[in-house]
């Protein structure tokens, strides 16, 4: 299917989608426009992650005939938000794939099974397993990933440039090569939870790693700790690091793909990482990257933040009707505790090294900054400040700019701690869970009825890790929703607004449209989709027929009153940037308005939200 030679097609007319969630019903149903579905014979299992694991899923579906895996992947910069929203609205897949920090976020008894009698917890090595205080297991590892600092290698023997071996050679090495004319060091400050982040790792640093340490954290989880003092200890270092320069005022817009940017062309020296980003650099170019561990302010030891993925399964399938999902899913998770599926994990580049009994560390020549650490099992996990979040998260940004100061920071976060702290202002209430469809078709209605246009486009998110331009694998639950659910759902990169675009289109193009349906960055860029993408649609009721080739694919259209569309006719048209191409269009205007603008906008006016008919239907034979 090339974007480029489209086919002229002619009629088309009504239709509504009808969708489950993976968390809703628990069924071989698939939520979102999924891919072709399964056997009868086969065993749905879903994963949710944020990083798609190719190699793992195809061996599992090889070692276990019986199971089609389908991953939910949300790829967005909203990660940790998004996991919290679907955790406390009890939309779990079958198996829940959370970053290390976050499966401390939340209370998962409600959502996730106690994995404590199974017998493979016991597969692994003792400090890789969380379990609580009561002996509850709810998530088993992956392999450990570490963040530690990375460095241009080839850069530095040019150079003569040293590995620190302190906290203090560190700062005096950002010096020496600042006053070169390459940057030091750099952090990617541009996404908003980034501060905040680098923040934790220097608390993670010089605290974690103390018995005491740990002792004020896990009493700070449990709403026990009182004093301040490694709050203020961190927030001195962190000013310290914007003395030296190293944390600046210009980073706060700078993203992740810029700091790569700047490393692949030598304009900046070191960063902090994991393993994917160094074996990308290494692959990309010629010069060499490696590993160097973190150091405490008085700790020489060097230290590795750990990381990695973990994976839980929804408590849901402990009901007797879901007995054969829970064996697949308890044959995934047991596969995972085995030297075969931790290597596939790390093959998917979500690890490093394995968790289970008797593992060793590869001989990858990359490790060989931090084997020591590794070995001598020098790593901790990075602290999760929740109840500080909406203190520190906006605050420490603040800070950066001077427009803050240590003491009012201080005064705030002892109010948090003392349950002070209003929540997170609510501009409305969802009145019941939405699907992947219907959020989609709740951000098509309000663009149109906002910005006033006689239709609008939304591409939607699919299973097995497909995001269109633009969207997100993101849903809108029931309850008060606050800016940050706004977000969410709205945009995927925290660093890049997403504004709403108008033109006008003939009918008979706007047919084409539909029927060549949307596509992604990759895709767009290949010129080719790999199937078919329905977008969802406001203004217009539409049908499609999801196997048919290219050019037959609308089996009915109408606009929403009844109306026929219209070949040589213009319609206003609604879509966010990017999602249509200047060709397909005419009078392309930008309209200045955010999406996040119209979305808060109408939730405010209408005070409460529910999901409405989809204007879309589709017919599609799952066994093709």
């Amino acid at each position: 299917m090339k974007l480029g030679n489209y086919l002229c097609i002619s009629a088309l007319v009504l239709t509504v989608l009808t969708l489950s969630s993976c968390g809703k019903k628990h069924n071989e149903e698939i939520d979102g426009f999924a891919a072709p579905g399964t056997e009868n014979d086969r065993v749905t299992v879903t994963l949710y992650g944020i990083q798609p694991l190719p190699h793992f899923e195809e061996a599992v579906e090889n070692k276990f005939p019986n199971i089609d895996l389908v991953q939910y992947l949300y790829t967005g910069d909203y990660a940790e938000c998004e996991f919290t929203a679907r955790i406390k609205s009890g939309d779990t897949c079958d198996i829940m794939m959370a970053k290390a920090g976050r499966i401390a976020l939340l209370d998962t008894t409600e959502s996730l099974m106690d994995l404590s009698t199974m017998s493979f917890p016991a597969n692994y090595t003792k400090n890789a397993l969380p379990q609580n205080e009561r002996g509850e297991i709810y998530f088993v590892p992956g392999p450990l990933s570490f963040n530690a600092y990375i460095y241009n290698k080839t850069l530095f023997e040019e150079h003569g440039w040293e590995v620190p071996e302190s906290f203090e050679e560190y700062l005096a090495l950002c010096r020496q090569i600042d006053d070169s004319g390459i940057r030091g060091c750099e952090f990617p400050l541009g996404h908003a939870n980034m501060p905040m982040y680098v923040f934790c790792v220097r608390l993670a640093m010089d605290y974690m790693t103390t018995v005491e340490g740990q002792t004020w954290y896990e009493d700070f989880l449990a709403g026990r700790a009182s004093s301040q003092e490694p709050l203020e200890d961190t927030l001195d270092v962190y000013s310290r690091m914007m003395d030296e320069g190293i944390i600046r005022v210009e980073d706060l817009s700078l993203s992740s793909e810029e700091r790569l940017e700047l490393l692949r062309n030598r304009q900046l020296a070191m960063t902090t990482a994991e393993i994917n980003t160094i074996k990308a650099l290494n692959e990309e170019g010629t010069d060499e990257f490696a590993f160097y561990p973190q150091y405490g302010v008085a700790d020489n030891q060097g230290w590795l933040l750990s990381l990695g993925y973990y994976f839980g399964a929804g408590k849901y399938l402990e009901q007797p009707e879901n007995m054969a999902k829970r064996e697949a899913v308890m044959d995934i998770l047991e596969f995972i505790s085995t030297d075969e599926g931790q290597n596939l994990l790390i093959e998917d580049n979500i690890g490093m090294v394995s968790t289970v009994k008797g593992a060793v560390i590869p001989a990858d020549k990359v490790f060989d900054g931090i084997r020591r650490a590794v070995m001598q099992g020098n790593y901790v996990m990075r602290p999760v400040l929740g109840s500080l979040i909406p203190v520190l998260q906006p605050e420490l940004t603040s800070y950066i700019r001077g427009d803050i100061s240590k003491k009012e920071i201080m005064q705030h976060c002892r109010e948090a701690m003392e349950g002070k702290v209003k929540e997170e202002v609510s501009i409305g209430i969802a009145a019941e869970n939405f699907d992947i469809l219907e959020t989609a078709q709740l951000k098509a209605d309000t663009m149109r009825e906002v910005l006033g246009t006689d239709v609008a486009l939304m591409g939607v998110s699919e299973a097995g890790g497909f995001d269109p331009v633009q969207g997100v694998l993101s849903k809108l639950y029931a309850g008060t929703i606050g800016e940050q659910d706004v977000k969410r759902i709205a945009q995927r990169n925290d660093t890049v607004p997403v504004y709403c675009w108008t033109a006008q289109v003939k009918g008979e193009k706007l047919l084409e449209i539909l029927d060549y349906g949307a596509y992604s960055e990759k895709e767009r860029e290949a010129e080719e989709t790999e199937h078919f993408h329905p977008y969802a649609v406001a203004g217009m009721k539409v049908r499609y027929e999801r196997n048919a080739r290219i050019g037959a694919r609308i089996a009915e259209a109408a606009m929403v009153d009844g109306s026929a569309i219209e070949p040589d006719k213009s319609y206003s048209v609604a879509y966010l940037e990017g999602v249509l191409e200047p060709e397909q269009v005419s009078e392309p205007k930008r309209t200045g308005r955010l999406l996040t603008e119209v979305l808060t906008e109408k939730i405010k006016a209408e005070g409460c939200v529910k999901p409405g008919s989809v204007s879309i239907y589709y017919t599609f034979d799952i066994k093709e």
